[in-house]
């Protein structure tokens, strides 16, 4: 079985499980969407889903690493190969993918600022 993520409207985060191998947008029943968007992402050699309601209004607050758009609603994310090969993307994967995206604060000290 893969794995997929949900992210509620307040941030929540919940890894839900597939025993689909490729991702159909045909088959969508199981992710309670009715009037829906997918889009493609690409980031760092990695392809990602979003799929999410267009219908709706209340803002997400979750912000993506590789997604600089408003989203409004829960929403759910897939790790996709270019065939559509659904991938696991486990909240250990996307956390994983935050923390590397961070970036490094280079070290300083007093001195630094010391008039001469």
């Amino acid at each position: 079985m893969k794995t997929y993520l949900r992210f509620s409207i307040k941030g929540e985060l919940e890894e839900l499980k597939t025993k689909d191998k490729f991702f159909d947008k045909n088959n969508l029943s199981n992710y309670n969407l009715s009037n829906y968007t997918c889009i493609n992402i690409s980031y760092n050699n990695n392809l990602y889903l979003l799929l999410s309601n267009i219908d709706e209004k209340e803002l997400n607050i979750t912000k993506l690493p590789f997604y600089d758009k408003i989203i409004y609603g829960p929403f759910y994310l897939f790790k996709i190969q270019p065939d559509y090969t659904i991938q696991s993307m486990t909240e250990t994967k996307f956390l994983n993918l935050l923390s590397s995206n961070l970036k490094q604060i280079p070290e300083y000290s007093s001195d630094d600022f010391a008039e001469n």
